[in-house]
């Protein structure tokens, strides 16, 4: 009895030893598949400030009301970082959506563009300071200074820590990308005239800010075929060490 229960845990003892390395093995191997996306909200305050268009019949004509309000979230590859300074995070995003209380979209698109995305953080990586500019165009094809067109016209959202302003159909004088911006026809570098089918809203409040847990990747299938290959090594040496003990 004595000799077969010193045989077992003989056994046992660098199986479940080996169970730990596998764990820990696997650990590794995944870590590259668990890069925590990680979302944030920019909630601007109600707007304040309403100025919209009285003639607006061509583009994508917006009236905007006091109880309307900008939101965009940003889906970033990681968490930022803590105490980091004001600068441009943009190569981080890899989606964003917007609304200006009108309308709603989704990014990156050939008609939705991030022009720039400034953050800084505090102590807890909660952004403190940031500028977000976003922007949408009807469709294609992208003219210039044809304020007829829908097409040459553009609409915008800019959030600030203390401020909002949004800009609907506004003509596009110049297209190309600004800093920061996601590469796309839809860029528009530099603002045109208003006209009658312009409208704007703005307000100097705060905007909030939320962020959302962070989503675990899921290992793609190269990284799955190796979590399984290391499985199956671990397994197969606490095979053959269960086997060679039970010989002796």
């Amino acid at each position: 009895m004595i000799t077969a229960l010193s045989r077992a845990l003989g056994v046992w003892t660098p199986i479940r030893f080996l169970s730990v390395l596998s764990v820990i093995g696997l650990g590794a191997i995944a870590s590259p598949a668990l890069a925590q996306a990680t979302t944030y909200t920019f909630t601007g305050a109600n707007y304040v400030t309403i100025a919209n268009g009285a003639s607006c019949t061509v583009g994508e004509c917006a009236l905007y009301t006091t109880g309307q309000h900008a939101t965009v979230t940003l889906t970033l590859s990681a968490p930022l970082g803590l105490n980091l300074p004001l600068a441009d995070r943009s190569t981080l995003i890899t989606a964003f959506t917007f609304s200006d209380g009108v309308r709603s979209a989704l990014g990156p698109s050939a008609t939705t563009s991030l022009h720039g995305a400034e953050i800084a953080t505090d102590g807890s990586g909660v952004p403190n300071a940031f500028r977000i500019l976003v922007q949408r165009t009807p469709g294609p094809t992208y003219p210039v200074n044809t304020p007829s067109n829908p097409s040459a016209r553009v609409s915008s959202i800019f959030l600030m820590k203390n401020s909002t302003s949004v800009i609907a159909n506004i003509q596009c004088a110049a297209r190309g990308a600004g800093p920061g911006a996601t590469p796309g026809p839809g860029n528009c570098s530099s603002s045109g005239a208003a006209d009658g089918g312009t409208s704007t809203a703005s307000n100097a409040l705060p905007t909030t800010v939320s962020i959302g847990a962070p989503a675990v990747a899921v290992p793609t299938l190269s990284e799955w075929a190796m979590i399984l290959f290391a499985s199956l090594l671990v397994g197969s040496a606490v095979f053959s060490l269960g086997v060679r003990r039970g010989f002796t």
